[in-house]
């Protein structure tokens, strides 16, 4: 195996998949041995994965320790659908990080989480010291089935957990949008929210937009700022060099929609 992996003339990080955990029929969890020197990350900056024969995805450190580090896989097409097949002992391609950190103040965070931006919130989680009475995560997903242990990963990395879901068996019977009902965002030092567009729009009028941030998923090719793939809607804004996260104010007074 060559220390340098290489993709369309880019040179990525050589990675070893060293554990693979199914949490639930379309979220993997992934333990990676770093076999290079690899720059050290902060939220939510995220990296591009090479899983050679397919293409490379962008992909968020959920966390990182020494030479390892864990990635959260959502199956959304043929490269992450092998990405969470993946056997241990395969190797991949790491290139980055890439985008701006963003760190909010305080020690009470609220996370509105759905979709793939699980890992974006373990990411913060692990880097900003949560315990479950200073932190809460509400995890939305459309069907119960797709939940599975992610809400006990949520916990073991350090925050409280309320799952929300079109099933009587979730916490909440409904949307993250919903679960604010009976939750305020405002005894919070600051609220992140990552997921979809659709769901972080219509957060818009529910959080406190000073203190919240909102970390887009979006899809990204390059990863820096050349091919325009990453164009957030109604800004000059590129995902991967200027976010993915952005204070929400930012956003909507930049005339994202």
């Amino acid at each position: 195996m060559r220390n340098i992996l290489r993709h369309n003339s880019t040179a990525y990080s050589s990675a070893m998949v060293v554990g693979n955990k199914r949490l639930s029929p379309v979220y993997s969890f992934l333990e990676l041995e770093l076999l290079q020197d690899f720059p050290l990350h902060k939220p939510p900056q995220f990296i591009m994965v090479w899983v050679p024969g397919y293409e490379a995805v962008p992909m968020t450190i959920a966390g990182r320790r020494g030479d390892r580090l864990w990635i959260l896989v959502k199956i959304a097409g043929d490269t992450t659908r092998r990405l969470a097949g993946i056997e241990e002992g395969s190797f991949i391609g790491l290139y980055g990080p890439l985008g701006k950190p963003l760190i909010p103040p305080g020690n009470r965070f609220l996370f509105l989480v759905g979709g793939s931006g699980v890992a974006t919130a373990l990411n913060y989680i692990s880097s900003l010291g949560c315990s479950q009475d200073k932190c809460l995560t509400v995890f939305g997903c459309w069907k119960y089935s797709e939940i599975g242990s992610v809400p006990e990963l949520i916990e073991e990395f350090g925050s409280a957990t309320i799952t929300a879901c079109l099933d009587r068996r979730c916490n909440v019977y409904g949307t993250v949008v919903d679960a604010l009902n009976n939750i305020d965002p405002g005894e919070y030092d600051a609220v992140i929210a990552c997921g979809p567009p659709g769901m972080l729009k219509s957060l818009i009028d529910k959080i406190p937009l000073d203190k919240s941030i909102f970390v887009l998923d979006s899809y990204v090719k390059c990863g820096i700022g050349l091919c325009g793939s990453c164009l957030v809607p109604g800004t000059r804004y590129y995902l991967c060099i200027d976010g993915p996260g952005f204070y929400a104010r930012e956003l909507v007074e930049a005339g994202w929609h």
